[in-house]
């Protein structure tokens, strides 16, 4: 009969503490054998009549399959009780095991609901916990409700509202997608997206890096311009006519401060402006900053004019499908308009596509729409912004508002 057998590797024998494992393989054999049913004891007595006629070896060919597929002295354990009949050593082999995977139960649950999520040791965490979790899943039988995916919701919802404070827009984002998807956020799929989170994070960390590098580098450079209250020698004017020692000589210019800052008549200072000048945000109402460091800076208009900060902090924007984040963001009363910076976007591979003569839409590198807008008073205007108006200056102003900017910064956000 051996021949007729199947035989798991010695490690996947029943040894006790792999119970659920061995189980869950065991059925595959005997199924694939036809005598799952035999061994469970759930055929009715008219099916087993029906096969010991075909075939009286059955029984035996089931008892010895189970027997070569435990360790020796658990076989040697259940062997004689059994009494050469497959059903009954199936029984004894799980009336024995089964109580001790609820102590497992107890066990793995205390685990996961006791994980701390640190936020510099957050995927190390994560992937144990996702372990623990399929760990405990595996230990749920009940082919009715499925509570092991249901467990395995309940424990991602829990990560999402145990999350670092550094992650917890992220998994505000994640569970705003799933609500519009109309899905249960797994665990397994809430650590993927955590994951693929923290890569973008790193990557933009060591983007910083290098351009703070670059900064550091230019500083040490010899410059011919001048600065407020003091005169380059080496610059290309008479000390008697630098502008920084006498702003009474600067030339008046005939446009408007108005039109350098991009003003419109139809737009107002509770509306943003998607600037490709600017390389920083700026914005002139104070309930928009979730925090902000009071700091009073000056800002130089390319016409030369003085516009003062009050200080820089981080901004948040509520859309439908998304919640924009902006740090490093200008605090300044005295804008017309406020200044979101396009290359915030395209740092993050953001890329804005017209749609037609009066439409646009802003993509990310997925190319998942993240707002849509339309041509109005000579501005793309953004949909769906409850709080305030984004808004995109046509082409043939692009050049004015990279003036305009001045370069502030070099952060993003």
């Amino acid at each position: 009969m051996v021949e007729y057998s199947i035989e798991l590797a010695e490690k996947n024998k029943l040894s006790g503490s792999n119970f659920i494992d061995w189980k869950v393989r065991m059925k595959s054999i005997l199924t694939f054998k036809k005598l799952y049913a035999l061994a469970t004891g759930t055929e009715s007595i008219e099916m087993a009549a029906e096969r010991d006629k075909l075939d009286p070896e059955q029984r035996d060919l089931a008892f010895e399959i189970i027997c070569i597929n435990c360790n020796v002295k658990i076989a040697a354990q259940f062997f004689s009780e059994a009494n050469n009949d497959p059903t009954i050593l199936w029984a004894s082999i799980d009336s024995y095991y089964q109580p001790k995977t609820i102590q497992n139960q107890t066990m793995y649950l205390k685990q996961i609901f006791s994980t701390f999520l640190q936020k510099n040791k957050l995927e190390e965490a994560l992937n144990k916990l996702l372990e623990n979790t399929q760990q405990l899943c595996s230990l749920i039988d009940d082919k009715t409700v499925k509570p092991s995916v249901l467990l395995d919701s309940v424990v991602a919802m829990w990560v999402i509202r145990n999350l670092p404070e550094k992650y917890k827009t992220i998994g505000e984002l994640w569970l705003k997608k799933c609500e519009i998807e109309k899905t249960t956020p797994s665990l397994k799929d809430t650590i993927e997206e955590l994951h693929a989170y923290i890569i973008r994070t790193e990557d933009d960390t060591e983007t910083k890096k290098a351009l703070s590098a670059q900064r550091n580098k230019n500083k040490n450079k010899t410059t011919n311009r001048c600065s407020n209250n003091f005169h380059n020698p080496l610059a290309q004017h008479l000390e008697e006519d630098c502008w920084k020692l006498h702003p009474e000589k600067r030339p008046k210019n005939n446009k408007p401060i108005k039109a350098l800052m991009a003003r419109n008549d139809s737009i107002s200072n509770s509306n943003f402006v998607l600037d490709l000048g600017a390389t920083t945000s700026m914005v002139s109402n104070l309930s928009y900053f979730q925090s902000i460091k009071r700091k009073k800076q000056e800002i130089e208009l390319a016409d030369g004019s003085i516009i003062e900060a009050l200080g820089h902090g981080t901004i948040r924007l509520e859309f439908t499908n998304i919640i924009l984040t902006f740090s490093n963001t200008l605090f300044i009363p005295s804008l017309a308009t406020n200044l979101i910076s396009m290359t915030t976007f395209l740092k993050t591979h953001h890329v804005i596509k017209l749609l037609n003569q009066d439409k646009f839409e802003v993509i990310d590198q997925n190319s998942r729409q993240i707002v849509t807008g339309s041509l109005a008073s000579g501005n793309l205007t953004l949909y769906h912004l409850p709080k305030a108006l984004l808004c995109s200056t046509i082409p043939s102003k692009l050049t004015t508002l990279h003036k305009t900017a001045v370069h502030p910064s070099l952060d993003y956000f």
